[in-house]
């Protein structure tokens, strides 16, 4: 048996039921409470695959990520390595759909390049309040129909985290594109990594002039000096806690708490004081230039 770990992201705005899709799908569970996703969470899920030539287990590395444009950075951070991604509106609210057109999908071909694309449009049981319809999605769909497909599989589905419709089949579909899109032997995994840092870095062009700007470039530092992403993410969500700070409407005064707490969460994790320090001073920084855009 062969055995494969891809990394899948779910992008689309806030509150579309990108949580709750993969709750469903990993754990077959939904959750009526909307838990907003500070950075980006990762669930894992192990899918066996065969064919007539061999057997595969494919360790599904599945990214959440948060729904906020505002943070650019982070989106940016995260979708490296990404090697699909499910691209997940809401049927009920007509801009998560452009939304996907207008920043999703070009910020995150700016990072991959091409992609599988799979659609979502999610909370499909509330018949009664739809926005849009099918087509709308499929169109778009349509227009993101990556070439390795040959026409064999779907990209677009009308999904119900709540029932559980369609969730499981398409991302199996999702599976499938990553299967055919599979040759191990001819793949240089060295130089997919090297093309993808560098995309992101070109791509990168975050404004720490204003508070959400600042904030973001925070949540970045600190999950990408930590030395543990994965880690980093759960400490970053303590810390908001701890400094009764919200990604929607944070405040000077929350970010100057947490990065007080993020200084604390590196010292508990054993991290050197001087770097401690300094990332503290870096930090300060990059909140007095949302304070003072003028200031360098």
């Amino acid at each position: 048996m062969k055995r494969l770990v891809k990394k899948i992201a779910l992008l689309g705005d806030g509150a579309v039921g990108k949580t709750s899709l993969i709750a469903r799908y990993v754990h077959n569970a939904f959750d009526e409470s909307y838990i907003q996703t500070i950075g980006t969470r990762v669930s894992k899920k192990e899918v066996a695959v065969e064919t007539i030539e061999d057997r595969f287990s494919i360790n599904l590395i599945i990214w959440d990520i948060l729904g906020q444009k505002e943070y650019r950075g982070v989106h940016f951070n995260a979708f490296k390595g990404v090697e699909g991604a499910i691209m997940v509106c809401d049927i009920t609210r007509r801009e998560t759909l452009d939304s996907l057109e207008e920043y999703w999908i070009p910020s995150l071909k700016k990072v991959t390049g091409e992609i599988p694309l799979i659609f979502f449009a999610n909370k499909s049981d509330l018949i009664s309040e739809r926005k849009f319809d099918f087509a709308d999605l499929q169109k778009i769909a349509n227009e993101n129909l990556h070439t390795g497909a040959g026409g064999k599989l779907k990209n677009a589905f009308l999904t119900s985290a709540k029932t559980g419709d369609n969730v499981e089949v398409g991302f199996k579909h999702m599976v499938a594109f990553l299967m055919l899109l599979e040759d191990e032997e001819k793949r240089d995994a060295r130089s997919f990594i090297i093309d993808s840092l560098l995309r992101s870095i070109e791509a990168m062009d975050v404004d720490t002039s204003t508070l959400h700007g600042a904030l973001d470039a925070i949540m970045v530092d600190f999950t990408t000096t930590f030395g543990n992403e994965s880690q980093a993410m759960d400490l970053l969500r303590e810390a908001f806690k701890e400094a009764n700070l919200t990604l929607k409407e944070p405040t000077f005064v929350g970010v100057e708490k947490l990065i007080y707490a993020l200084s604390r969460k590196e010292r508990t994790a054993g991290k050197p004081e001087e770097v401690i320090k300094a990332n503290l001073e870096k930090r300060f920084l990059m909140l007095k230039k949302a304070k003072n855009p003028g200031t360098s």
